[in-house]
């Protein structure tokens, strides 16, 4: 990818949101809760949610000829040459043909950030990528060459719009070697639970567990007894929701979600090539059903190094 310096490089990268008629349309904003980010888009646009196998959520919709994506990879962060790469595939505009406009750090919540403007042929693209507190993101809109000069104003507005939330921050347990997302702002602690190291965050009555057993594969029915043992949830009320091999650092893992009274957890446990390990998080049974996107989204995104 190009790198370009200019003066009022702000200005010039945000060329942004050149929509046919959307000089005309109404803009509204637009909050992505389940991703942390929020932006503004024109009024009707209709979004699609998805989840590809790679790890990324990518939300996308279409104005009168004009594609917008908003992608997060949370609770992970990526190099830059993998968002870039990502980028490439969203837009299909090829990197040779991407523009380096702005880059900076700690800029609202973004740890760091890069703007981008690519053209190919017809087509035009201008977006912004980088990592904040929950992830690693692309926000990105695809028109054409011509559309894109037209409206410089609508482009300008919609870039300056795009803002990260927090909630929710990403926590690298190096001693332990897994990665997820805890609340932001929650006072974290480790312990020593017999052959298991335990780390507990605690915020705003939400408590993550992370457990790992260094160097020893434990059998499913072990780390399930201390699952039972640690949120005193009897074995008889977890529900499996998902099991599967080789996926984000695990050999193999299962999802469980239980329910006691109005008492809930939602975990991951699973064998990686350090150990075993066991992630949960408990809450009230009327927090996870008004939060349950965002639950069920945080035990599909812990990573294991």
């Amino acid at each position: 990818m190009r790198t370009t310096a200019r003066a009022g490089s702000l200005a010039v990268c945000a060329l942004a949101l050149g929509l046919p008629v959307a000089a005309q349309a109404e803009w509204e904003s637009y909050e992505a809760k389940r991703y942390g980010f929020s932006m503004l888009v024109p009024k009707g646009t209709r979004l699609v949610d998805r989840d590809r196998e790679d790890g990324w959520g990518v939300l996308e919709g279409s104005f009168q000829g004009v594609k917008l994506y908003g992608c997060a990879q949370l609770g992970r962060h990526e190099t830059r040459e993998a968002i870039e790469a990502f980028g490439v595939e969203v837009t299909g505009i090829a990197a040779d043909r991407w523009e380096h406009i702005d880059r900076g750090k700690t800029r609202g919540r973004w740890t760091w950030y890069d703007t981008v403007l690519a053209t190919e042929g017809d087509r035009a693209a201008v977006g912004i990528y980088g990592i904040g507190p929950r992830g690693s993101y692309l926000l990105v809109l695809v028109t054409t060459v011509s559309d894109y000069e037209e409206h410089e104003a609508d482009y300008r507005r919609w870039y300056e719009s795009i803002a990260l939330h927090g909630g929710w921050e990403l926590f690298r347990a190096k001693d332990y070697g897994f990665t997820m997302l805890v609340p932001e702002g929650c006072s974290t602690k480790t312990r020593e639970d017999g052959a298991w190291g335990a780390l507990e965050a605690t915020h705003d009555g939400v408590t993550v567990y992370g457990l790992a057993k260094k160097g020893e594969r434990a059998a499913a029915e072990e780390i399930e007894k201390l699952g039972v043992e640690l949120t005193g949830i009897g074995a008889d009320h977890w529900k499996h929701v998902d099991k599967g091999k080789n996926r984000r650092g695990w050999e193999w893992y299962e999802t469980v979600v239980a329910r006691d009274g109005d008492r809930a957890c939602v975990g991951i446990y699973g064998v990686g090539k350090k150990g075993s390990f066991l992630l949960l998080l408990r809450t009230t049974a009327s927090d996870y059903e008004a939060h349950r996107e965002a639950y069920d989204y945080w035990y599909r995104h812990v990573h294991l190094d």
